[in-house]
C-alpha cells in the first residue's frame, strides 16, 4: 500500500507541476495557491512527508507566469535622439501584456527590438535564456520566422495572393512542405471562421476579415509570441471587439503569448499586465516618474 500511496502522491505532484496554464491565467493569484495547497495536503495525507515535499518543490515552485522573454537595459538612439533609455521588462509564457503611452514614447521601437526587426545600441533580448541579438543574420532570420508572429495596424497582406496563400507564406519561407503549410493554413482560417474565404484576395475581404487573416498568418509557425502594433487601430467598434476577444481566446485555448502596443483603453484594461511608457522609459502608472525594474 505504501508503494501505491507513493506513486499516487507522485502523480498528484506531476499534475501540479503541469497544472493547466489556462487555470493560472484565468483566476486571481490566490486561487492557484489554494488549489495547490489543497492537493499538497491531500498528498501528504495519502503518501507521507517525502512525496509531499517533492510536490511542494515541483508543484509550488515558479512564478505565476513562467519567464519567457527578458529585455535587459535596452538603449536605442537615432543620431542624438535617445529613444529608449535603459528599458528592462520580462514577459511570461502565456501572458498578454499591453504597452501604452503617448506618441513618441518608444512603444513601437521597443516592440521592434523585441521582435528582432531592429537592434539596440546596447542591452539584450533573451528568449528562454538565449540572447537572440547575438545570433548571426541567417540564424536570427530563421529564429524570427519560427518563433515570432507579427500583427500590424494595417494587415500587410500581399494583394496578389489568396487568403490561403497569404497565411501559408511564412511556413513556406521557413521551409515547410507546401501540403503541410496549406493544411495548417486551412486549419487556422477555419478556426477564424474564414473557411469560405480560402480563395479570396485581400481586396475581397472586410477590414475585420483581413485582420483575422493577419492573425492566422502570425500563428502559422506556432510562434512563441505574437507582437501586435495597434492591431485594432483601423477597425470599427464591432470588429475591434471581435479581434480583442480573439486574442484572449487564443491565449486560453492555444496558450499563446501576446505583446500588444495599443492606444485602446478597453483592450489594455483587459490584458494581464499594462506597461506604461513615457520618454523612452517604462514608468509606474501612478506617477509615471519611477522606472519599473
Amino acid at each position: 500500500m505504501g508503494f501505491c500511496h507513493f506513486w499516487l502522491s507522485a502523480t498528484f505532484g506531476f499534475l501540479l507541476g503541469l497544472e493547466p496554464l489556462a487555470f493560472r491565467r484565468s483566476f486571481d493569484w490566490a486561487l492557484p495557491v489554494l488549489w495547490k495547497g489543497g492537493l499538497w495536503l491531500s498528498t501528504a495525507l495519502l503518501g507521507g512527508l517525502l512525496p509531499a515535499l517533492w510536490v511542494a518543490v515541483v508543484g509550488l515552485g515558479g512564478e505565476f507566469f513562467e519567464k519567457m522573454i527578458e529585455v535587459k537595459n535596452i538603449i536605442k538612439r537615432y543620431g542624438n535622439l535617445e529613444v529608449l533609455k535603459g528599458v528592462s521588462v520580462t514577459i511570461g509564457d502565456g501572458e498578454i501584456v499591453s504597452i501604452v503611452g503617448p506618441s513618441g514614447a518608444g512603444k513601437t521601437t521597443l516592440l521592434q527590438i523585441i521582435g528582432t526587426l531592429d537592434k539596440p545600441d546596447s542591452g539584450s533580448v533573451l528568449f528562454d535564456g538565449t540572447d537572440v541579438l547575438a545570433l548571426k543574420d541567417k540564424e536570427l532570420a530563421r529564429f524570427r520566422n519560427r518563433n515570432i508572429g507579427f500583427v500590424f495596424q494595417f494587415h500587410q497582406l500581399l494583394p496578389e495572393f489568396t487568403t490561403l496563400e497569404n497565411v501559408a507564406m511564412p511556413a513556406l519561407i521557413g521551409g515547410e512542405k507546401r501540403s503541410e503549410a496549406f493544411a495548417r493554413a486551412k486549419e487556422l482560417l477555419s478556426y477564424m471562421n474564414l473557411s469560405d474565404r480560402f480563395e479570396h484576395k485581400p481586396a475581397q475581404l472586410s477590414g475585420g476579415e483581413r485582420q483575422r487573416v493577419a492573425v492566422a498568418r502570425a500563428l502559422i509557425n506556432k510562434p512563441a509570441v505574437i507582437l501586435a502594433d495597434e492591431p485594432s487601430g483601423s477597425l470599427d467598434t464591432q470588429n475591434k471587439q471581435e479581434l480583442h476577444k480573439l486574442f484572449f481566446t487564443l491565449r486560453d485555448e492555444l496558450k499563446q503569448t501576446f505583446v500588444i502596443v495599443t492606444h485602446d483603453e478597453s483592450l489594455a484594461g483587459d490584458t494581464d499586465r499594462v506597461l506604461h511608457m513615457r520618454d523612452g522609459l517604462i514608468v509606474t502608472p501612478e506617477t509615471e516618474s519611477e522606472i519599473i525594474v
